[in-house]
Order: structure tokens, then sequence, then C-alpha cells
């Protein structure tokens, strides 16, 4: 889905640290989630104190879920 929508090919990755497990846990098996689209490691990266995400990929992973969730809903 995420080729159709922004040309790219989606890079699928997880980490310990990762917020899915508490997500599914209370919202059910159907729930996903995306982070802050950068390297734990790297200064704005996921968990950091000044974490972040780019309103232009934010904008992006968004319109490649709502175009899932059209897909799924037919």
């Amino acid at each position: 889905m995420c080729k159709e929508v922004t040309g790219e090919t989606l890079s699928v990755c997880d980490s310990c640290l990762y917020d899915l497990s508490v997500i599914s846990k209370y919202g059910g098996g159907n729930a996903f989630a995306f982070g802050s689209g950068r390297d734990f490691s790297l200064p704005g990266g996921a968990h950091q104190p000044n974490e972040y995400i780019e309103c232009d990929k934010l904008v992006e992973y968004t319109k490649v879920i709502a175009a899932y969730v059209l897909k799924i809903l037919g």
C-alpha cells in the first residue's frame, strides 16, 4: 500500500522499546503504530527528550494508513 501512495517501498522494522505491545494489549489485535521515523540513537529519535516527527512524514504516513483502511473496508 505504501508504494501505491508514496511511490516508495515501506521499510518494516521493530525495536525492543516499541510501544505497539502496549497499544495491542489495550487496543486489541487490530492495532498498529508508527514512531518518530528515526533511529533511537539519533537526536530527535524515538524515546529521546527531543523526540519529533517531521510534518511531511506524518502526513505521508497518515495517507498510507487511510489508503489501507479504505482498501480493507472496500
